[in-house]
């Protein structure tokens, strides 16, 4: 093209628009290898994966605790880590600030500014304090425009290196509790419905989120989800509506404390892989609730201190899974006039609990 501009005879002939394709070719080539440099080979899928909230290597292997509580910490659960997060930008072949992660040793010996784990103090540990600054921030890892590190994630790399850093640490070592042991050894549990559902709409979710309505997965290779209003109290009945969006993919909701009475029960029936409801603590007295035996996947109630009649009691033998309801009542027992069954009796926990003589 410059030896066109200058009028160079054997190039004149060379029909323009050529030079114009020809550019816009080189520069997509030079622009997508220059991504690559900066940004990681899959920098042109990794957003779209963000935003559906999966990764573009979905992990279909079932990890059993059991099989793993002897097994080293670093290798099983923080370098897996690692390597989906922050390897692409710190390995043999590219290392931003001469810092390597691809291995144990790598970690240790930490980048040019200095190492990155802390075994004096593990909580100015320079991998945890880039981790928590605000994503808006330069020094915030990983980039901003990068697939961040999960709640679950952040706190096991904090566990691991308040417990020394090592790579011989097992597993079980770690006394992890049993949300944690759920997101990192999710095992085939006949619990949830087992069918197959799309990812949820990551822009709902947000602006779920924006109202103060709490959504997360319920392990992070599930595309299920549990909704609390915890941080809601004025949730009402007509604001489970806003839930319909994703209902196909709720199987836990947590109306704790909220402002929910029987008329949700006829709302509730829409959400067909519903598994687990809590209705602590809210004024739900109990009428209408034979609507739920509709659901085939709901496993679990509590009604922990509320309104509950013990009239309704007999409606949960309409439920087809019910496994457990909870009914106990700090300023009443609602069992005292009641003569249950063998199966009720399984069925329905009243609270009041005694330990046998020893």
């Amino acid at each position: 093209f410059y030896l066109y501009l200058n009028g160079v005879n054997y190039v004149i002939s060379i029909p323009r628009k050529n030079f114009t394709i020809g550019h816009l070719i080189l520069l997509s080539i030079t622009g997508h290898l220059g991504g690559n440099i900066t940004h990681g080979e899959d920098h042109l899928t990794e957003p779209i994966y963000n935003l559906v909230g999966m990764s573009d290597e979905q992990i279909n292997i079932t990890m059993n605790y059991e099989d793993y509580a002897n097994k080293s910490v670093f290798i099983n659960l923080i370098q897996p880590i690692l390597d989906d997060k922050c390897v692409k930008c710190h390995n043999q072949k590219k290392t931003k600030g001469g810092l390597q992660m691809h291995n144990f040793e790598s970690v240790v010996k930490g980048g040019k500014n200095g190492i990155i784990l802390n075994f004096d103090d593990p909580e100015l540990s320079e991998i945890l304090v880039r981790i928590h600054l605000p994503k808006a921030q330069k020094k915030h890892m990983p980039p901003s425009g990068s697939k961040q590190l999960s709640r679950e994630e952040i706190k096991m790399l904090s566990i691991w290196i308040h417990g020394g850093s090592t790579l011989e640490q097992t597993v079980s070592e770690l006394e992890l509790n049993v949300d944690m042991k759920n997101y990192f050894f999710p095992t085939v549990n006949n619990f949830l419905p087992e069918i197959k559902i799309n990812p949820p709409d990551y822009d709902k979710i947000q602006k779920l989120k924006s109202k103060k309505i709490l959504v997360s997965q319920i392990n992070k290779n599930s595309n299920f989800l549990s909704v609390s209003t915890i941080n809601k109290r004025d949730f009402n009945d007509e604001d489970i509506n806003k839930l319909f969006e994703i209902k196909e993919n709720i199987v836990s909701l947590d109306f704790n404390k909220s402002s929910i009475t029987d008329s949700a029960f006829l709302k509730l029936i829409e959400f067909p892989n519903l598994t687990i409801l809590k209705l602590n603590n809210t004024k739900v007295r109990g009428k209408g609730i034979e609507n739920l035996s509709v659901l085939k996947n709901l496993k679990r109630i509590n009604l922990t201190n509320t309104l509950f009649d013990e009239e309704f009691i007999e409606s949960f033998n309409q439920f087809p899974a019910l496994e457990k309801v909870y009914l106990f009542q700090e300023d009443r027992d609602l069992s005292k006039n009641l003569i249950l069954n063998d199966k009720q009796k399984n069925l329905l926990a009243f609270g009041s609990l005694i330990l046998e003589e020893l």
